[in-house]
């Protein structure tokens, strides 16, 4: 399959019968759009080469690229890759595939004006449409095996700014963490003037511990706290 997609590529810009005709500049960018070429390498490289030769040599580099990703991800990886790049790229182009043919079916009558037989027609332009199908799935194969990364599984979770700024009264954040005791006060309903103390006495709580309380915030003595 490499094989095949290098020597399209070639074809392409070496289709000449003429050497000094080739587009080496633009063969060399294309051939960097299916696989990594070596740092440096230039369409100088090739100056003067027979096509066929130039083939040979793209091949080589891509053969070479190829082994390196296998080396690089493994080769049990890289089986797998392969096999679910295959399923993805025939999906992919046979969905568009299939549409396109649905168009080609309803404007394939408009033939007739131009005295062709319409069922000649659609059977030519669709082996066609398949001939092409099959380069694209074999273009989208190889350019993603040489895409493919392996994105490792072992993430550490790092503390948002706002988790790392969220202080408890567990961990003494509250009082900016000097270290000095703070008060925890009751939030809960407040004793009435006329209900008996909190501290047992007998008294009415306004006769006994209601200044001192209130002194202390407003909560009843008894209910208060110290967190160290």
């Amino acid at each position: 399959m490499i094989e095949d997609e290098v020597g399209a590529v070639v074809d392409q810009f070496t289709n000449s019968d003429y050497e000094e005709e080739y587009q080496l500049d633009e063969l060399v960018q294309a051939l960097r759009g299916v696989f990594p070429l070596p740092a440096g390498f230039s369409a100088a490289a090739w100056e003067k080469l027979e096509r066929d030769k130039i083939e040979e040599q793209a091949l080589e580099l891509a053969l070479d690229a190829y082994e390196a990703k296998e080396t690089e991800i493994g080769e049990e990886t890289m089986r797998r890759a392969e096999k679910q790049i295959m399923l993805w790229a025939v999906d992919n182009r046979w969905v568009r595939h299939l549409t396109d043919l649905d168009h080609l079916r309803e404007g394939i009558g408009l033939q007739a004006y131009a005295q062709v037989d319409p069922v000649v027609a659609y059977k030519r332009e669709a082996f066609n449409m398949y001939a092409e199908l099959m380069n694209d799935i074999r273009s989208d194969i190889v350019k993603a095996v040489y895409s493919v990364q392996i994105q490792s599984q072992q993430q550490q979770a790092m503390p948002t700014p706002i988790a790392r700024n969220i202080r408890t009264n567990r961990d003494g954040g509250g009082n900016g963490g000097n270290g000095k005791p703070q008060t925890v006060r009751n939030t809960g309903p407040q004793l009435s003037r006329n209900d008996p103390c909190w501290c047992g006495s007998g008294k009415k709580y306004k006769q006994c511990h209601m200044k001192s309380d209130r002194a202390n915030g407003g909560a009843p003595a008894a209910r208060q706290k110290v967190k160290a």
